[in-house]
């Protein structure tokens, strides 16, 4: 379990796979919109789940049940899939609600009821890693976020989801699995102006945590 103030080592690698090749017999619109599930895949991969499953597999596998009525993903449905399905332990909360006073005594047990929390390692993370924290502290203790932004950021017209590397210096190390957007380092203003508010953020605690 990740002790108080201890942050969580930094994956070895986060190699970036893009969601236009992660499987060769969607459709380009369905490739646009996996963008979440392959954040989920490289950083569950660089923390020591998913061995032997591939991007392909991987994606077979998701459920309907992980998706909104809308089609979109549900980030809390999707999260109890990855625990049930590969023992994931994923941390999520409502994006810039994590703080002390917005969490009011039936949200704390809605976190659980709706799988944005599950056992006591993922709450005790929530609660002493999390809660009180504006985003980029929490990636520069060395958590990389998975993150919603808005549309507009970079070559997307609809929400997408990426992953909040590295913050240091003004500025945001992104893995963007969308292949149209260039790797590259983002200025932080650019990245809190593009963070949806209505969006969740999630955290995966490394294997064996």
């Amino acid at each position: 379990m990740t002790q108080d103030n201890q942050p969580t080592q930094l994956p070895n690698a986060m190699t970036r796979l893009v969601q236009q090749s992660m499987h060769p017999n969607l459709s380009e619109h369905d490739r646009l919109r996996i963008c979440l599930p392959t954040c989920f895949y490289i950083l569950a991969k660089a923390y020591g789940y998913l061995e032997g499953v591939s991007p392909e597999e991987f994606i077979d596998n998701l459920d309907q049940a992980t998706r909104l009525e809308a089609g979109e993903w549900s980030r809390p449905k999707f999260s109890r899939f990855l625990r049930q399905r590969y023992g994931i332990k994923i941390v999520s909360w409502w994006t810039g609600k994590n703080r002390t006073d917005l969490i009011p005594e039936r949200d704390k047990r809605r976190m659980h009821e709706f799988g944005y929390l599950d056992d006591e390692a993922e709450t005790d993370f929530f609660w002493q890693q999390v809660v009180d924290r504006d985003v980029a502290q929490i990636v520069q203790a060395g958590h990389p976020v998975i993150a919603t932004v808005l549309p507009g950021f970079g070559q997307n017209r609809a929400l997408h989801s990426i992953i909040l590397a590295r913050w240091a210096d003004g500025q945001v190390d992104v893995i963007d699995p969308d292949d149209r957007n260039p790797e590259k380092p983002y200025p932080e203003d650019y990245i809190r102006s593009k963070l949806n508010p209505n969006g969740a953020c999630s955290i995966i605690l490394p294997k064996n945590s």
